[in-house]
């Protein structure tokens, strides 16, 4: 990197790192409402894959003590990614073995071990965090858990089709976090996250 690529790139990191509180205000207020619902909170962070990552890393950190250890799955789908798309059923091997409930044969198929990580998860407060998704189909298979659970997805798109999921769309591309429905549109709920 040469001296004059330096400056911009110092600039932009110190610029998210300064945002940072306001975008994981943005994850405290998706979270907080999905408990007064009593539901789990899905929601997708949009943005550069550095930023939105850095946000889910700050907010994982900052919530830590109320999960236990194997109740936290993180993982970036990018070297799950084949010339097929991501390889869920790997990715879903990895969950169920961190969970520390190996049973004597992991399943073999993709449904069966989304079957098994759901039935295993199912009575457990978990948090997900799902880095690079390019797609819903993605991430759906790990909506699970308890109704307090929370599952974040980073994305450079809106994956809309979580929708049907509940999910909450965080747009991080601008100068502070926006509320966006399925399609990328702001939302009235930047009213609600710019209000001390």
């Amino acid at each position: 990197m040469n001296p004059e690529e330096i400056r911009p790139a110092l600039e932009a990191a110190i610029a998210r790192a300064h945002r940072q509180p306001d975008d994981l205000r943005a994850v405290r207020m998706v979270v907080e409402q999905a408990k007064r619902r009593g539901d789990r909170a899905v929601m997708v962070l949009r943005g550069d894959p550095r930023h939105t990552a850095f946000v889910a890393a700050g907010w994982h950190h900052s919530v830590r003590a109320e999960f236990r250890p194997r109740d936290t799955f993180a993982i970036d789908l990018v070297p799950y990614r084949r010339r097929d798309g991501v390889d869920l059923s790997e990715v879903c091997k990895v969950f169920i073995r961190h969970s520390r409930r190996i049973p004597r044969r992991t399943p073999r198929t993709f449904v069966e071990r989304v079957a098994l990580f759901r039935r295993i998860v199912q009575d457990r407060k978990i948090l997900v965090v799902l880095a690079n998704a390019d797609q819903a189909a993605q991430v759906r298979p790990f909506v699970a858990g308890a109704p307090d659970s929370t599952v974040i997805a980073t994305s450079t798109g809106t994956l809309g089709g979580l929708v049907t999921e509940g999910a909450e769309f965080i747009d991080l591309t601008g100068d502070h976090a926006t509320f966006v429905n399925a399609n990328g549109e702001p939302r009235d709920a930047q009213e609600e996250l710019t209000r001390d």
